[in-house]
């Protein structure tokens, strides 16, 4: 008798476990549709500019995609500025395909600024970076608050091409090396 109530107790919170996970999962698809059927607009002129140490800075002008890698104030920026290097295979790579400018924009709480500004010069980064200090990225974009979509590669009027991080694995840098050749192959020439 026992038993069968701890069974019907356990199905009972089986389902319910099963309910939660199709609705976060539901959830987050109507989210990357939304973000793919948004406009995302990223107000660099409200953002500190780092340039690069070694590297001479080049025209975003000449860009004819943008690949943003966000980080805000809730991730260790100084962890994610110490893998920064990885950039530099996926951006040559992709460069070879595309004029693709890397934004890396960091979001770091006010007492991490100057921390932050100085281990990225100490990294000496070919590329430069933007200090979102006021949150204006997210203010801007209110889905970039989902961790989800803080890796996005986006064409000049703001259209969202592909989401992910290429840096985590061989299969997204492969992935996203694909979108920017249907990219190119479709829509490039068609601006």
């Amino acid at each position: 008798m026992r038993n069968d109530t701890y069974c019907k107790r356990l199905k009972v919170w089986m389902g319910i476990i099963c309910l939660i996970i199709c609705a976060s999962c539901s959830s987050r698809e109507e989210q990357i549709k939304l973000l793919k059927q948004t406009q995302i607009h990223i107000p660099l002129e409200q953002m500190e500019k780092l340039p690069s140490p070694i590297q001479k800075d080049t025209s975003m002008n000449d860009a004819e995609l943008y690949f943003l890698a966000y980080e805000d104030s809730t991730s260790c920026n100084t962890c994610k500025l110490s893998h920064i290097g990885n950039w530099n295979s996926v951006m040559n790579k992709v460069n070879t395909r595309a004029k693709v400018a890397l934004l890396f924009i960091i979001s770091p709480k006010e007492a991490e600024l100057e921390e932050v500004k100085q281990f990225y010069y100490s990294k000496r980064v070919p590329f430069p970076i933007y200090i979102d200090a006021k949150g204006a990225l997210e203010t801007t974009n209110p889905l970039l608050c989902n961790t989800l979509f803080h890796y996005l590669l986006i064409d000049n009027k703001g259209k969202v091409l592909y989401l992910g991080d290429p840096t985590q694995s061989a299969t997204s840098e492969e992935m996203l090396l694909r979108t920017i050749d249907y990219w190119s192959e479709h829509y490039k020439n068609k601006r």
